[in-house]
């Protein structure tokens, strides 16, 4: 009954509030050409569909200097990033969204680019170039995307071939010795037939100094290429698309922002870290990195059957990354009586963690077909099969040195040729396990046009996962003496409904209300980590993650072509949500299932032409993410009892969820001036504003990032024929302070480790683009 109140009176409230908006005259769009997105896998003005679904256009992307995926927390305010490293990077859209290091787990943010789904986190780490537009899917859409999309869908739809020649080159510079470069060519290749080839190039000094190896904190390198040839013919349309690129990370490793341990922090010192909340350097004797590898192929074919088009998509995709970290955040290479990592395990203060290491490859082949009807029908129909295979294979190593005494001199015992020596010990450790997923699934939705205003759509989606893993760790895990070796494997499937219902009304030719219900839907997991062992694996897989959300919202065009506004009201409840914690005791990570969270909020989208030269775009996004049943979650480091800890375990019933600001507003403005002659000018001034938000699941105070506002501006010239744009921009022009990430420190649990924003302090740049 709470559920409906709110509800009704959000839908009251929109309803009254379309009337403040503008006249009920019936207006038609003049400033702003129709939105059209394919959030429903057809085309289809944004006004027109029963879904909150925010847009950012290339001109936005452009206006604002975003060039990766993870930048788009800067203008969408239903979304956040959690950044991490290229395995475990994740996406949040409502506040729901998975971070975790398992190898058996997916994302519950579905990414789809050109049609494809992505298969992993870290898959999605593409560099946003020759973009057409970004559709954000809020909510859950498992009834048409299925795979991962409990919590919503990121799809991305790059620039189509076009049957006339063009392109463009543009080069960015900004301090902090960021280069990017990337162009594009595009035109026909013979009657039928048009081509587009893109490829981009980007450096980065690095946030902070590695002051051991005197080189940038996750500086990085990245490059790649995207071929598209399209075929168009009497009947048939086909595209190909290939791409693929590289990206490597040097020192890709959390900053310390408070050690507690005099000896740990004595060695920070000394090796010139400044140990603090706004510490970006570090001091490892040797380098951690991420070097990823992304790339696919894919084709897609639409068939002209007369009243209907039917829809190929095939595609494989392949991923690989290779990552090292050098955990202990020290310079030591080989152990140092009275120096190194706190006690960890039974280790001791001379104990050395350099060695922390893997691979991980996917490959996953990808099958759907569809068909819808083409023009509008009293029912409009879409139907389709979907089948998925995807392959995770992973290697793990780590190592630990521990000087067990001392020589006069302050160095250890240590003889390499009769290993192990009385002095000193080594510990090392590796797995290897294979995960293999495959889903199979058959979806449809039907639209009654009961009348000119009024429609109704019901959708529904039938789907079939079949999981399997082998595991293999021929030695102890390491940090855990107590745990044996272990061997094993298992397999399971699952058969799950999804499906969606929603009623709409066109108030005019302007505004549509609409009311709607879905039904989400995600695999089981397995909580695959280093520590895997038989007592865990009898309790696995983690149970399949399924939501129940509702929905009210109107859409609505402006007067005169003024602006589009977009408003909605939801509440989704999550059962056996999967999150992965810090295990104090077991010095871990763990994946779990935490039982119920809701999500419940107010999201506002507009794009606004108040005067020829005047524009203004963003949104607002007001969200209240928490755990309602969560009875046995993990304690936080330090927790006390007084705190709520018994036994290592916490409610967090009325506990946030991460990477969940209650306030988020995105703003752009931008004013186009004609000078006397053959150049204008414009200017930009964008705002990104946000509430305190927590980055540990099990509430650790000390993560939570207290609000902050960050000012953006920028200025540009081009010639009234539009062949060059220059621009010179400043990010952050409060030098506003704030954090990527914050959480337990895995060496010292009481003490932070954190990654400092790229924005985090002020800088400028600017860029040229020729268009030809």
């Amino acid at each position: 009954m709470k559920t409906t109140s709110i509800l009704l009176k959000a839908g009251a409230s929109l309803f009254a509030l379309q009337f403040a908006l503008a006249p009920t005259a019936y207006a038609q769009t003049e400033g702003i050409d129709e939105i059209i997105v394919t959030a429903q896998k057809r085309e289809e003005s944004l006004k027109d569909i029963p879904l909150s679904v925010g847009v950012i256009s290339a001109s936005l992307l452009e206006d604002s200097q975003i060039g990766e995926f993870d930048d788009l927390t800067n203008i969408a305010p239903s979304v956040t990033f959690a950044p991490l490293n290229a395995r475990s990077a994740s996406v949040f859209i409502r506040g729901i969204g998975t971070v975790g290091f398992q190898s058996g787990m997916e994302p519950t943010i579905s990414t789809v680019l050109d049609g494809v789904a992505l298969g992993r986190g870290g898959s999605f780490l593409i560099d946003l170039a020759d973009i057409e537009r970004i559709e954000i899917l809020r909510g859950p859409q498992s009834t048409l995307f299925g795979k991962n999309a409990s919590g919503g869908v990121i799809n991305i739809i790059t620039q189509a071939p076009s049957d006339e020649f063009g392109g463009s080159v543009e080069a960015l510079v900004a301090e902090g010795g960021e280069y990017r470069l990337k162009g594009t060519i595009t035109g026909p290749l013979a009657d039928g037939l048009a081509a587009s080839l893109t490829g981009f190039y980007k450096s980065f000094d690095g946030i902070g100094t590695n002051l051991v190896l005197n080189e940038g904190v996750r500086k990085t390198e990245s490059w790649g290429v995207r071929g598209k040839l399209r075929y168009t013919g009497e009947r048939a349309t086909a595209t190909m698309v290939v791409d693929y690129q590289e990206k490597t990370a040097l020192n890709n490793i959390w900053s310390i922002g408070r050690a507690i341990n005099p000896v740990y922090a004595a060695d920070l010192a000394a090796a010139g870290v400044v140990v603090n909340e706004e510490n970006a350097d570090v001091a490892t004797g040797s380098p951690s990195s991420n070097a990823s590898e992304n790339g696919g192929i894919s084709l897609t074919v639409d068939y002209d059957l007369g009243a209907a088009t039917l829809t190929s998509i095939t595609a494989y995709r392949n991923w690989q990354v290779e990552h090292s970290a050098d955990v202990d955040g020290l310079p030591f290479l080989t152990p140092t009586f009275g120096h190194g990592i706190p006690a960890v395990a039974g280790f001791g203060l001379s104990t050395i963690f350099n060695l922390n290491q893997g691979t991980t490859e996917t490959n996953q082949f990808s099958q759907e077909l569809r068909i819808a009807n083409d023009e509008p029908a009293k029912i409009d129909y879409l139907a389709g099969v979907f089948y998925w295979r995807q392959t995770l294979d992973r290697f793990f190593e780590r190592g630990l040195e521990t000087c067990l005494a001392g020589l006069p001199d302050g160095t250890c015992f240590f003889a390499p040729d009769a290993f192990p020596a009385a002095g000193f010990s080594a510990s090392y450790g590796f797995f290897n396990t294979e995960v293999i997923t495959k889903n199979m699934s058959a979806f449809g939705q039907l639209t009654w046009n009961v009348s000119d205003r009024t429609r109704l759509l019901a959708g529904a989606r039938i789907t079939k996962d079949i999981l399997s893993y082998t595991f293999d760790r021929p030695t102890a895990a390491l940090l855990f003496p107590s745990v044996a070796p272990f061997t094993g494997q298992d397999e399971g499937n699952k058969t799950a409904f999804s499906g969606k219902l929603s009623a709409q009304y066109d108030l005019n030719d302007a505004t549509m209300v609409y009311a709607s219900y879905s039904r989400g839907y995600k695999s089981p997991a397995w909580d695959i980590v280093f520590d895997t062992s038989a007592t865990t694996a009898a309790i696995q897989p983690v149970k399949e993650e399924t939501a129940d959300a509702f929905e009210v919202g109107l859409k609505k065009y402006l007067s005169n072509g003024k602006g589009f506004v977009a408003l909605s009201a939801y509440h989704v409840d999550f059962d056996n949500y999967q999150g992965q914690s810090f295990d104090a005791l077991t010095n871990s990570f763990r994946l779990t299932s935490a039982g119920k969270v809701r999500t419940k909020g107010l999201e506002l989208d507009l794009m606004l032409h108040p005067t020829d030269n005047l524009s203004l775009s963003g949104g607002l996004a007001l969200t209240d993410a928490e755990f309602v049943e969560f009875p046995t979650a993990r304690c936080y480091p330090g927790q006390t009892s007084a705190q709520g800890c018994s036994g290592g375990l916490q409610d967090l019933a009325g506990g946030r969820l991460i990477n969940s600001p209650k306030f988020k507003l995105n703003l752009l403005g931008r004013y186009d001036h004609d000078f006397s002659g053959p150049l204008s000018g414009f200017a930009t001034l964008g705002l990104n504003w946000q509430s305190s938000q927590q980055f540990s699941l099990n509430q650790n105070p000390d993560t939570l990032q207290e609000g902050y506002a960050i000012l953006n501006a920028s200025l540009g010239v081009k010639p009234d024929d539009g062949q060059w744009v220059a621009t010179v921009f400043v990010k952050n022009i409060g030098d506003t302070f704030h954090r990527d990430h914050i959480f337990a420190n895995p060496i010292e649990d009481t003490g932070l480790a954190q990654f400092v924003s790229r924005d985090a302090n002020r800088y400028f740049g600017g860029s040229l683009k020729v268009n030809f």
